[in-house]
């Protein structure tokens, strides 16, 4: 069952949430400015690349989670 709506109201604003999006957002117009296949190249995850050095390409597994494919995905 999946509730309809909660009694606990926040107090605070949600800031870890905002800052996500305006990561991701960040992230977005960056990607458009460099261009989509070329920042997945420098950013992204790329298994061959950080199996053969997990130690120097491990910040692929951060920043790979804010990459974009395109408008839609």
């Amino acid at each position: 069952m999946f509730p309809l709506y909660d009694l606990n109201h926040a107090r605070r604003p949600a800031l870890v949430v905002k800052g996500l999006v305006l990561a991701n957002a960040l992230a977005f117009l960056w990607q458009l400015s460099v261009g989509l296949e070329e920042s997945a190249y420098a950013l992204g995850f790329i298994p061959a690349r950080f199996f053969a050095d997990p130690v120097g390409e491990g910040y692929r597994l951060l920043t790979s989670m804010f990459l974009h494919g395109s408008f839609f995905t």
